[in-house]
């Protein structure tokens, strides 16, 4: 998972789920079936100057069936409005 700030730079923490492990021809690969919901902390490192500046989140993702049949990697973004604002350094 990778997540940007157009502008700023963060640091991504993000807690991926318990998985299960397959054995894929490049080795042990975790796998989510059905749905999965990846959380992660985002901490600003340096802020973009302006009140507006868009967040894009990615994630790699591989299709596989039971088979062992792929499907050529893709990558998933996503681009998310955010509003800035002055507040404390860390909103713990």
């Amino acid at each position: 998972m990778q997540a940007e700030i157009a502008g700023g730079e963060l640091q991504v923490a993000p807690r991926y789920p318990a998985d299960r492990k397959f054995d894929s021809p490049l080795g042990k690969v975790a796998v989510y079936e059905d749905e999965v919901t990846i959380p992660a902390r985002l901490v600003p490192v340096r802020l973009p100057k302006g009140r507006q500046s868009p967040l894009t989140v990615s994630v790699k993702v591989q299709v596989c069936n039971e088979t062992g049949r792929y499907l050529l990697p893709s990558t998933i973004r996503t681009e998310i409005p955010v509003a800035l604002s002055p507040g404390r350094a860390d909103p713990r």
